[in-house]
């Protein structure tokens, strides 16, 4: 018998897929997204389109990170559960941080998290959506994307080790190096 979020991670595979094979303008899918449209629309832009920034998942993570230049101190985004809508109080953050980024480009790395719910695959998926979705804003305030590296940690490196909403919700992230 199928679970709801097996259920859940399904549908969103079919729709990722149809997305995909019907996606418009990448920067215009991008701009919903950093905009504030709702979740899934901001899904929908991060599977369309092409590949602007350099993905790479746990696996393909072990090098070594280099930073040249300036750095804002290192921000830390959170999400609610299942989305990758950025706040408004988030996004301030990163207008400054890429108006600093833009002055002094660097390589920045993304590592997007997510908590112990849901299956390893779909916590894999929607760190990579949320990395993205900062990657997409950053991007739109003119930060380079060859400068952005996203990597998806899922639940494997957890903020908070505990149980429970106040866990969960630091563990459901994007920390920006």
């Amino acid at each position: 018998m199928f679970h709801f979020k097996t259920l859940l991670f399904i549908s969103g595979c079919i729709v990722h897929l149809l997305l995909v094979g019907c996606s418009t303008n990448a920067q215009t899918t991008a701009a919903h997204s950093a905009i504030g449209a709702d979740d899934s629309a901001a899904v929908g832009s991060l599977t369309g389109g092409s590949e602007r920034g350099r993905v790479r998942t746990l696996q393909e993570s072990s090098d070594a990170h280099a930073t040249n230049g300036p750095s804002p101190s290192s921000l830390t985004i959170y999400f609610a559960l299942d989305r990758t809508h950025i706040n408004s109080g988030d996004r301030q953050q990163l207008v400054a941080a890429a108006k600093e980024w833009s002055r002094y480009p660097r390589s920045i790395r993304l590592e997007g998290h997510g908590d112990e719910r849901g299956t390893r695959e779909y916590n894999l998926a929607l760190g990579e959506m949320r990395g993205k979705a900062v990657r997409d804003f950053l991007m739109m305030q003119g930060v380079d994307g060859t400068q952005i590296e996203v990597v998806s940690y899922g639940e494997e490196k957890p903020a908070d080790r505990g149980v429970g909403e106040y866990a969960w919700r630091r563990n459901r992230r994007v920390e920006l190096m």
